[in-house]
C-alpha cells in the first residue's frame, strides 16, 4: 500500500528530497516504557516547489 501511494505521488510530481532526524529528547521511563520525542525535518519537491516540513514523532520502547 505504501509503495503504491509513493508511486502515485511520484506520478503527480511529488517526491521526497530528504528526511533528517534533527534531535531526540532525553529518554524517560514511564509506565514500564522508555519514551522520547524525535524532531524531524522533511524536504519534498512538488513540481517546481520545495516544501520543508518539521515533524515530531513519539518514540516508545516496551
Amino acid at each position: 500500500m505504501i509503495s503504491k501511494s509513493m508511486e502515485d505521488m511520484r506520478k503527480q510530481g511529488f517526491a521526497f528530497e530528504s528526511a533528517e532526524v534533527v534531535s531526540c529528547s532525553e529518554i524517560v521511563e514511564e509506565q514500564n516504557q522508555k519514551r522520547c520525542f524525535i524532531n524531524n525535518t522533511y524536504v519534498m519537491l512538488f513540481n517546481d516547489y520545495r516544501i520543508t516540513s518539521k515533524a515530531y514523532l513519539l518514540g516508545i520502547y516496551n
